[in-house]
C-alpha cells in the first residue's frame, strides 16, 4: 500500500494523508502532527515535495512533521474537494519505508 498524495485543509488542524478509496464515497487517511507523542513515527525532508509540476511550491513543506498511525481514520469523499497543497515524494509514499508495519484504522 501507498500513500497517494497529502491534503492540507485550512479549517482542519492537521494534513490529511490520503491513502486509498475504500468505495465510490469513503476513503481510508491519516494526519500528520508536530508532536512526538505515542507512536508518531518522525518522517525526513525527502519525503515531502518542494515544488508542484510546474515548479511553484507547494504550501506545505516539511515542519519536523509526524505521522499519527495510531489515529488514522475513514472519510467521506468531498475531503477531497479543493487544491492539493502538499504532495509525498516517491519515498514518502513508501508505507513500508516509513512504518515498516501497517497502520491502524478506527
Amino acid at each position: 500500500m501507498k500513500f497517494i498524495r497529502l491534503l492540507i485543509k485550512k479549517a482542519h488542524p492537521h494534513p490529511i494523508v490520503f491513502i486509498e478509496y475504500i468505495d465510490q464515497v469513503r476513503f481510508k487517511a491519516c494526519i500528520l502532527s508536530s508532536k512526538s507523542i505515542g507512536n508518531n513515527i518522525l518522517m525526513n525532508q525527502s519525503h515531502f515535495c518542494v515544488n508542484d509540476e510546474n515548479g511553484n511550491p507547494y504550501i506545505f513543506q516539511y515542519e519536523n512533521s509526524f505521522l499519527i498511525k495510531d489515529m488514522s481514520f475513514i472519510k467521506m469523499d468531498y475531503w477531497l474537494d479543493g487544491e492539493v497543497e502538499g504532495k509525498l515524494t516517491e519515498e514518502g509514499m513508501d508505507q513500508e519505508q516509513i512504518l515498516g508495519l501497517s497502520i491502524n484504522f478506527a
